[in-house]
């Protein structure tokens, strides 16, 4: 945005530069179409050479405005995309976001639906529990029978299951 209000002013000021320069040729023109009497043939010749300094500046001047403008528009341009690919990046993370409370607000019924009707870590810890308590009172009873007593169970691997107080 800035760089567009540095062109434009920039512009305006060219623009100043080629009047003030248009006016400076018209009356370079204007006083050599007169009668004017030269004393010398340098005057003539420098006042001609002048004019074509200024003829020549006045074109640069144009040159220069015109590439100035096409500068001008191409950043318009490219601003106007760039505003449009961020509009278009907001819109999509709205519905993003929206989509993920409706989401988050569907888990939560869930949530509050299963724990109305009975805590799933509770009920899993209870079954867990049951059987660690079942297990105590198997190995207490191989104890309190004797080493040559054979055990009603086998020993159960442990390794595949999941400890709730840890990661609960």
């Amino acid at each position: 945005m800035l760089e567009t209000e540095n062109l434009a002013n920039t512009l305006l000021g060219l623009r100043g530069d080629i009047s003030r320069l248009e006016s400076e040729l018209n009356k370079v023109r204007t006083s050599s179409t007169r009668e004017v009497p030269c004393e010398t043939k340098t005057d003539l010749d420098e006042a001609l050479h002048e004019l074509e300094s200024l003829e020549l500046a006045l074109v640069r001047e144009k040159q220069r405005v015109s590439q100035l403008l096409e500068e001008k528009e191409a950043s318009e341009a490219a601003h106007a995309r760039d505003i449009n690919v961020l509009e278009a990046m907001l819109e999509q993370a709205i519905l993003d976001k929206d989509h993920v409370v409706e989401e988050n607000e569907r888990l939560k019924a869930e949530c509050m639906a299963l724990r109305s009707q009975r805590p799933i870590s509770d009920q899993v810890l209870d079954c867990t529990l049951v059987s660690w308590k079942a297990n105590e009172e198997v190995a207490t009873t191989d104890v309190g029978r004797g080493s040559d007593a054979p055990s009603e169970e086998p020993e159960i691997e442990r390794s595949g299951e999941f400890d709730f107080n840890k990661y609960c």
